[in-house]
């Protein structure tokens, strides 16, 4: 969960920088598998706290729509106007 938080603060810096919408997308990704990972830890675990599970579930949800947002960005830039707007 550390390197995830890592990445997400590394990913930031990356979009404020201007890096490739495509690149930031699997950086996104990446955290996203990283929280899916880290739930599939706690749901072995008994008795781990629901609300640290809720905040990992939350994060995965945040890394995997902002890995759209830097899709559709990029389909936008090259005026794949139809591409970006399929769900």
């Amino acid at each position: 969960m550390c390197l995830a938080e890592a990445q997400q603060l590394a990913i930031r810096f990356a979009a404020l920088k201007g890096m490739d919408h495509a690149i930031l997308a699997k950086l996104c990704i990446d955290v996203r598998d990283k929280y899916r990972y880290t739930e599939g830890i706690l749901r072995q675990l008994s008795g781990y706290n629901t609300k640290l599970k809720d905040y990992v579930v939350l994060n995965a949800a945040i890394s995997e729509l902002l890995a759209h947002r830097c899709i559709a960005y990029k389909h936008l830039a090259a005026r794949y106007v139809s591409v970006a707007l399929e769900p």
